[in-house]
């Protein structure tokens, strides 16, 4: 009998242990990936580590290290411009006329793989167009490439295609 309250107690004690061990509520984890994936283009293995962390987006993953990874990448690295805003032109009816092959292609593309996705600074075809003809022929070229990976399945490569995070990880 004593074996019995004994063995009962000791798995109360473990499991007890097991529920005050190191947890991070979800609400303190939203938006840790983020966070961190700003990491683009700085030097050196922690800051590329944590720059693929926040690309494999486990905000609990990345929550435990977000204050480390930060204090090396800081969030400076960010374009100046806004471009979270979707774009709404007059004159985006009008792009298509003027748009080159390059756009027609891109905005397809984004069309098909990242329309309505986070961080796809534009609401529809005519819209994309438009900004599309504000972009460099290097930017046409990169967010391009980023919008092949993410018809292949990569979320995450739709903001790159965006443009929103420029064009530090071209390939």
């Amino acid at each position: 009998m004593n074996k019995t309250k004994l063995g009962a107690a000791l798995v109360a004690a473990l499991v007890v242990a097991a529920c005050q061990a190191e947890t991070t509520p979800q609400d303190d984890v939203t938006g840790a990936c983020a966070a961190i994936v700003k990491c683009h283009g700085k030097a050196g293995a922690l800051a590329e580590e944590c720059h693929d962390l926040g690309h494999a987006g486990d905000d609990v993953a990345c929550a435990k290290r977000k204050d480390e990874c930060l204090a090396v990448c800081s969030a400076e690295s960010d374009a100046s411009v806004d471009t979270s805003a979707p774009v709404q032109d007059a004159s985006a009816s009008d792009a298509s006329d003027a748009a080159t092959p390059a756009c027609v292609a891109y905005c397809g593309c984004m069309v098909e793989a990242c329309l309505g996705k986070p961080k796809v600074p534009f609401t529809d075809t005519a819209s994309c167009l438009t900004r599309c003809a504000a972009f460099s022929s290097a930017e046409v070229t990169c967010f391009s490439a980023f919008c092949a990976k993410a018809k292949a399945g990569g979320t995450h490569d739709c903001e790159h295609a965006g443009g929103t995070l420029g064009l530090v990880e071209c390939p």
